[in-house]
């Protein structure tokens, strides 16, 4: 990989990690003055990069003002999480059997330990590593390379709402529950019943995400 290349894949890591942690928020303008001198780097990387991610549709090039950091209104919010519910419920009914029996049960020792641990944060990663486990068992490159696009900004909206309003530990472990029992069904190679907790579980997931999104909608516009 020729050094042009690595700086401009090493641009676009930087500058989505920060979008995905709401470093940047949504719909706030930034610039490439402040790129450049927050990432060390120089024009050429960061414009390859932000048009990479102008084509993912994680900012909008404004030409003289800036760089705006794609904004989350509720109409974007309801359609990914519609999308996540399909393609899950989708994965894990036709390719749940894919998944391997060791992952499984990794996965759920890993959720185990997590709700035994009091202090963890509650960002905790194993969060996410039952769908992406459920995900990959997919064979179909272009289903989750989709599938990633709409992961990418979910997770960036939860992180923005976390930021404001904070998670409460109850959800935490409703959640965590709530996997664990999609595990269970899973080892029991039980799809329909899979299946079913898994759609249980997103749709609940989905409704506190829209309680908190109008919440802070309506405060703003208060």
């Amino acid at each position: 990989m020729s050094v042009k290349k690595t700086l401009r894949v090493q641009a676009y890591d930087l500058i989505k990690d920060k979008i995905i942690n709401c470093v940047y928020r949504p719909g706030e303008m930034i610039n490439e003055e402040r790129l450049i001198e927050e990432l060390n780097l120089t024009r050429t990387p960061i414009r390859d990069a932000l048009g990479r991610l102008e084509q993912e549709g994680l900012v909008q090039i404004r030409p003289k003002r800036g760089i705006l950091i794609t904004p989350l209104d509720f109409q974007k919010v309801s359609d990914l999480l519609e999308a996540r519910l399909m393609y899950e419920t989708y994965a894990i009914r036709e390719y749940g059997k894919c998944m391997k029996e060791e992952d499984l049960i990794s996965c759920f020792v890993a959720i185990q330990d997590s709700m035994d641990n009091s202090d963890d944060d509650i960002l905790n990663p194993v969060d996410s590593k039952l769908h992406s486990l459920i995900i990959q068992a997919v064979p179909n490159a272009h289903i989750r390379s989709s599938y990633e696009s709409v992961d990418i900004f979910l997770k960036r909206l939860r992180i923005r709402l976390r930021i404001l309003t904070g998670e409460s530990r109850q959800h935490s472990e409703i959640s965590q529950n709530e996997h664990l029992e999609i595990v269970k069904a899973c080892m029991k190679k039980d799809w329909a019943l899979a299946e079913t907790a898994l759609r249980d579980h997103l749709t609940r997931s989905a409704g506190v995400v829209i309680d908190l999104f109008l919440s802070q909608f309506h405060e703003k516009s208060a």
